[in-house]
């Protein structure tokens, strides 16, 4: 290898270098407020699903009750709900 490929190849690399290390500073200096928000939107979303989800097992709930219930208990707690 002589000398002008070796000296072409170091300066190859370091353009490289070089442009990956300002991608990666462009990418976190504008990325990175734009990141929190869509993280702190994402836990919103968690949030919001995890109090459906508790909703939705207490209903669960409720159902198995009525269904395991005997037949006359049945209609006492359907109008029960239906009135309350």
């Amino acid at each position: 290898m002589g000398f002008w490929t070796a000296l072409m190849i170091v300066s190859i690399v370091g353009i490289i270098a070089g442009s990956i290390v300002t991608i990666v500073q462009l990418g976190t200096s504008r990325g990175g407020k734009g990141m929190r928000q869509k993280i702190g939107a994402l836990e919103q979303h968690l949030n919001e699903l995890e109090a459906e989800l508790e909703d939705a097992r207490n209903r669960v709930v409720v159902l198995e009750r009525i269904v395991t219930d005997d037949k006359s208990d049945l209609s006492r707690q359907i109008d029960d709900l239906a009135g309350g």
